[in-house]
Parts: C-alpha cells; sequence; structure tokens
C-alpha cells in the first residue's frame, strides 16, 4: 500500500465510493461502503484509493484499517494500512490494488461491490477503546 501525504501531487481517477463517506470506523464494529466503478474503461494498473483520516486517537492504541471485499468465504483482503503518527482530522490517501476486486465485479456481471473496513489493534491482547477513523472518499485510479 501506498499513501500520499501532504505536499504530493494527486493522482487523477474518478469517484467510486457510492455509500459510506463520512463513516465512522472504531473497534467495536466494522462498516460496509459500497463502490461502484461505473461502465468506463478501467486503468492498466487501477487502484482503489481510499482516503481516511483519523477522527479520535489514543496514545498506546496503535491500530491497523483492513480493507477487504466480498462476504464469507469469498471475503479477500485488499490490505491494511496505519497511520503514523495518526493525527487527528488529517486526511490520507491509502492505494489498495484493485485489479482482483475489478475481475471480480466484472465475473458478476456487475459495476459494483461491497467493501467492509474496519480498525484490529496491533496488539491482539488488547482491545481498542476509543480509536475512530472516518472514510471520507474512494476513487479508482492509475497509472
Amino acid at each position: 500500500m501506498a499513501q500520499r501525504g501532504a505536499g504530493q501531487e494527486a493522482v487523477h481517477g474518478r469517484d467510486v465510493l457510492i455509500a459510506g463517506a463520512g463513516a465512522v470506523i472504531d473497534g467495536q464494529s466494522r462498516i460496509k461502503v459500497k463502490i461502484d466503478v461505473g461502465a468506463q474503461p478501467v486503468p492498466a494498473q487501477p487502484k482503489l484509493e481510499l482516503l481516511l483520516a483519523p477522527s479520535e486517537v489514543v496514545a498506546n492504541e496503535p491500530y491497523l484499517v483492513v480493507v477487504e471485499s466480498g462476504e464469507g468465504a469469498a471475503t479477500k483482503k485488499l490490505g491494511a494500512v496505519s497511520f503514523y503518527p495518526p493525527r487527528v482530522g488529517e486526511a490520507q490517501a491509502f492505494y489498495f490494488d484493485a485489479a482482483s476486486l475489478l475481475a471480480d465485479i466484472k465475473a458478476k456481471g456487475t459495476t459494483s461491490a461491497e467493501l467492509s473496513l474496519s480498525l484490529v489493534p496491533v496488539d491482539t491482547t488488547h482491545g481498542l477503546t476509543s480509536s475512530k477513523v472516518r472514510l471520507l472518499g474512494g476513487r479508482l485510479v492509475g497509472n
């Protein structure tokens, strides 16, 4: 996963998030969001860009944001990312390889998919108490 911080040039792409913008992820439950890639051609090396921002940060509570597609036995992990250091309200773009996601969408004969996002503690012996991350947007980008 790559990330883009302040001062780096934006990657051109198109918005694909149709449900879930503004949703808050916490350590207690995952959120479900919906994307629609549309009928337009996709880039040769497609990436899903998710714009995320910590909305609450708790010291000594490190976590990963895990992004998955599909459900049940068909669940596929797109990746896991983290903020370093997390800064409340500061958005960061994270990129996930979207080739397999787009192949699954095409195989189903649709243009949309549901993703789930969850916060997972780095130290699995301790749960998360207060950390939260807000999903600000999602785009399909490519080279």
